[in-house]
């Protein structure tokens, strides 16, 4: 798989650097590579209250080293830095049972110190077919018992279309890439993209992803989310086997 760079999130440069300069003098030798990324989120998409996900891969993960780690997270940055601490064997290792998450760290990275561990990792298709549709099929599934739970209240309703189509969007762009389709950066882009080439209504996708967003409020909010539940269910079944040969 060709490893991406992008740059840092803007709001989150001086954070990220900080926060790997400390860990490099905290945990010397023992760091190997610190890698900020940011999956399936554009960088013109990523607001101030975002958390900045990071890998960091030591040589030895212990208590020491994760008191370190701690020690070096500061409160008062004004971003939330959430690392994922792996070995490098366990990134090897994790590229079966983490095929979505790595594959989409490997396309959108920036390597802020050390190795480039990244290089060479490729998750299998077949694994990567399954962990997409297993993770549209729990949105399916998640969103019927929601909706049981929240239907009398319309704003619950758009926050779970909100969060539904941001998931939904990291599906797809699994699904783009095993159809060989170049999946674009950014939430909207993938869902415009995905509607265009699976036979998908983009007008309910994009509409389910502002929904929540303190614009208007949604019009014939039940009909949309039915329309959504029905897209996620067409997905579902497009990332069947036959479908993707």
């Amino acid at each position: 798989m060709t490893s991406q760079k992008n740059d840092l999130r803007p709001n989150a440069r001086e954070a990220l650097q900080k926060f790997s300069a400390a860990a490099q003098e905290k945990l010397g030798s023992n760091l190997t590579a610190v890698v900020a990324y940011s999956g399936s989120l554009a960088l013109s998409e990523a607001a101030a209250h975002d958390p900045a996900p990071v890998l960091v891969v030591l040589e030895e993960v212990h208590l020491q080293a994760l008191d370190g780690l701690r020690q070096v997270l500061d409160p008062s940055a004004g971003v939330e830095i959430v690392p994922w601490v792996l070995t490098r064997r366990d990134l090897k290792r994790s590229t079966d049972s983490f095929p979505v998450k790595i594959r989409q760290i490997c396309q959108s990275h920036h390597l802020l110190y050390g190795d480039d561990v990244l290089s060479g990792l490729e998750p299998d298709r077949e694994h990567l077919r399954l962990r997409c549709e297993q993770e549209v099929r729990n949105l399916v599934f998640r969103l019927r018992g929601l909706y049981i739970g929240r239907a009398h209240r319309g704003e619950l309703l758009e926050n779970t279309l909100h969060q539904a189509a941001i998931q939904l969007s990291r599906s797809l762009g699994t699904l783009l890439f095993l159809r060989g389709v170049e999946a674009p950066q950014g939430r909207r882009a993938v869902l415009t993209t995905a509607a265009e080439n699976l036979d998908l209504d983009a007008t309910v996708l994009l509409t389910a992803l502002d929904a929540g967003s303190g614009g208007k409020p949604v019009k014939d909010l039940k009909k949309l989310y039915g329309d959504f539940m029905e897209a996620a269910e067409k997905v579902a079944v497009g990332v069947d086997r036959d479908d993707l040969q």
